[in-house]
């Protein structure tokens, strides 16, 4: 079986977890399959933080005695205590219905360039949210959850970490496959231990412990090196040599339609003098005469009508009168 472009490993005798008559017909119990299947990732992510990132169908095999074999492990995805506490978190704000809470944690969870805008973000949380308002947890599916949930993300220009997205797509596939081997599997419900496990490990006394010696550690950096850069602060205001860079966002925009303004103005300008102009050539009777009227004169009104029109249109196209 191994080939200049496959390396085969072990050969593993198991039915496809796709295959449910074959494991119907094996008298396979199904519904022990999902929940064993689940617990796996589930281990992987809330408890080691390592993970089968691509654990579809064709990469589950099932043994003899509902033992659960994963296959190719080319993909595996990491996450750590931080990014697995603030899922939880995420998760169960949006399960309680806490709009305030999830834009909190979606906005810690995310990264992004420029904060998108509190009301717009407000509003799109409140409607995803209330879509799950009366919905029992057992009729959430979890994939489609966060799949809406990335959607949200996208059109407010927030960056999922590649490690969150590989974990959020890993749940969905497992819960995907959950639901074609047992149609009442609830991958929330059955997550709840796991959840409450990540929630209670934050206050068990070696976290704590372990916070605020990390907490303290900083302190003693902070207080040793602040005197030092204050100092060195200190000398460089006295050698005249301190200096700000200071960024002013959006000023091409605005430099932009100052010079529409001094084009528009300047252009009214030339053309109220050029009807003036040729106001005083037609008076004047300056030949040429065309008609017994200057032709300088009308030249210069053509011109003049020309040009104004040219100014309302750029104008109109603008939408501003």
């Amino acid at each position: 079986m191994t080939t200049q472009r496959v390396l085969t490993t072990e050969f593993v005798a198991g039915i496809k977890v796709s295959l449910l008559e074959e494991l119907d017909g094996n008298g396979y119990d199904r519904k022990l399959i999902t929940r064993r299947g689940a617990d796996i990732l589930l281990v992987q992510v809330f408890e080691h933080g390592f993970f089968h990132a691509d654990p579809h169908p064709g990469n589950l095999f099932v043994l003899p005695n509902n033992v659960i074999c994963l296959l190719d492990f080319g993909m595996m995805g990491t996450v750590d205590r931080k990014t697995r506490e603030g899922f939880v978190e995420l998760v169960d704000a949006v399960v309680r219905r806490d709009e305030p809470r999830t834009i909190r944690v979606l906005l810690k969870l995310t990264l992004w360039e420029q904060e998108p805008d509190p009301r717009l973000l407000a509003k799109d949380v409140a409607d995803f949210m209330g879509q799950y308002l009366y919905r029992p947890l057992k009729d959430i599916q979890i994939g489609k959850l966060l799949h809406q949930m990335l959607e949200l993300a996208a059109r407010h220009r927030l960056r999922i970490p590649p490690e969150f997205f590989l974990m959020m797509k890993a749940l969905s596939i497992v819960e995907g496959v959950g639901l074609v081997l047992d149609p009442d599997f609830d991958i929330i419900t059955h997550a709840e231990p796991f959840i409450k496990r990540v929630r209670l490990s934050r206050f068990s006394p070696r976290r704590l412990s372990g916070d605020v010696m990390s907490i303290f550690s900083q302190y003693i950096d902070f207080v040793q090196v602040f005197p030092r850069d204050l100092l060195e602060i200190t000398r460089t205001i006295r050698r005249k040599r301190f200096t700000f860079m200071l960024e002013l966002k959006n000023m091409e925009n605005m430099l932009h339609t100052h010079d529409q303004i001094s084009n528009r103005i300047s252009f009214s300008i030339v053309i109220a003098a050029m009807i003036i102009g040729s106001a005083l050539i037609i008076i004047s009777k300056t030949p040429p005469l065309l008609y017994g009227i200057s032709a300088i004169g009308i030249i210069g009104f053509i011109a003049a009508a020309v040009m104004g029109i040219w100014l309302l249109v750029a104008i109109i196209k603008k939408g501003r009168l």
